[in-house]
């Protein structure tokens, strides 16, 4: 990382940075257009025996669902907490914020495993009452798991 003086390495802060966060970029690689596929993501967070896991939905088809074959690679961005930053005195702009991102292994979560995938997912937007929602809907939808393997961390705070 460039800019040492940014990084954050507690993993606990790490952990409230992505818990802040609205939505998780994920990229996969597109074979037949040569560059990766991106595509932003609503999704849940969990730690198990301190292992970082995503949750993520999708359709069951489409090209995000045939790029992610299972215990496929992908990278992942995440941000939060963005503000211009104007320095009258300096003339210049910057803009803070808090950012993740890292790189993991996706499975397609089975029938049993997929509620509880969807409840994580539930639990990141509404952490204090997760509301009801139709367990119907999980026939007809995938649910992936991301096995986070490596992340870093950077945060901008310049207060003026």
């Amino acid at each position: 990382m460039r800019r040492s003086d940014r990084e954050v390495t507690d993993k606990k802060q790490i952990l409230a940075i992505m818990e802040k966060c609205e939505f998780v970029y994920i990229a996969m690689n597109d074979p037949q257009e040569s560059v990766p596929y991106l595509v932003p993501l609503s999704f849940g967070l969990e730690i198990v025996n301190d292992e970082i896991l995503l949750y993520f939905h999708s359709a069951a088809e489409r090209k995000k669902v045939s790029l992610l074959s299972d215990r496929c690679d992908v990278r992942f961005f995440m941000h939060q907490g963005h503000g211009l930053c104007y320095d009258e005195k300096k003339q210049s702009c910057t803009m803070n914020y808090e950012s993740v991102s890292g790189s993991g292994a996706v499975e397609k979560l089975d029938d049993e495993e997929k509620l509880h995938g969807l409840d994580c997912l539930m639990r990141h937007y509404y952490p204090h009452q997760t509301p009801p929602y139709q367990h119907s809907v999980a026939a007809i939808t995938n649910v992936y798991r991301l096995h986070v393997r490596s992340l870093t961390a950077k945060k901008r705070e310049k207060r003026l």
